[in-house]
């Protein structure tokens, strides 16, 4: 595991998205999460390892899989994201997270048993906690929308 550094311009994109959700009525406040269903979902872990798992090589337009997401009740992971991207130098998949607004727990792993069972959230891996994870978006998409595409079934 290692710990990367994520740009501002990154954190700064992230901060106007949750802005707009705010301006628009989609999100108030914390408990608002668990007030509007319709921004909050919940998959099974097989289904996330199934997005994880798809090979974004062989996608010439967009090779990363990026997930906006939240621990529920959690105060300190409230807007997290995570995902997976082509180092093309290397010729291979990262695995990495980007926790909390000033970059300071950013992660990247080589494989994605590395990444499901880091232990980065109050020392528990992701797969430790799955059930307490809602998702925001999948590739900035609406998570119900972009799901069967993971899925194979579209």
């Amino acid at each position: 595991m290692t710990q990367m550094a994520i740009s501002s311009e990154m954190w700064i994109l992230q901060i106007t998205e949750i802005q707009k959700l705010i301006l628009n009525g989609h999100m108030n406040t914390d408990q608002d999460h668990k007030q509007k269903g319709k921004i909050m979902n919940k998959i099974t872990f097989e289904q996330f390892k199934q997005i994880m798992n798809y090979d974004i090589a062989k996608n010439q337009y967009y090779q990363e899989i990026e997930v906006w997401f939240f621990i529920d009740d959690s105060i300190d992971y409230f807007s997290s994201w995570l995902g997976k991207m082509l180092d093309k130098e290397k010729k291979k998949e990262i695995y990495w997270y980007g926790l909390v607004e000033d970059g300071s727990q950013a992660y990247e792993f080589d494989s994605f048993e590395e990444f499901a069972n880091a232990k980065i959230f109050y020392n528990k891996s992701i797969k430790e906690i799955w059930a307490s994870v809602s998702l925001l978006s999948i590739d900035a998409c609406d998570v119900q929308e972009r799901l069967p595409f993971y899925l194979g079934l579209v």
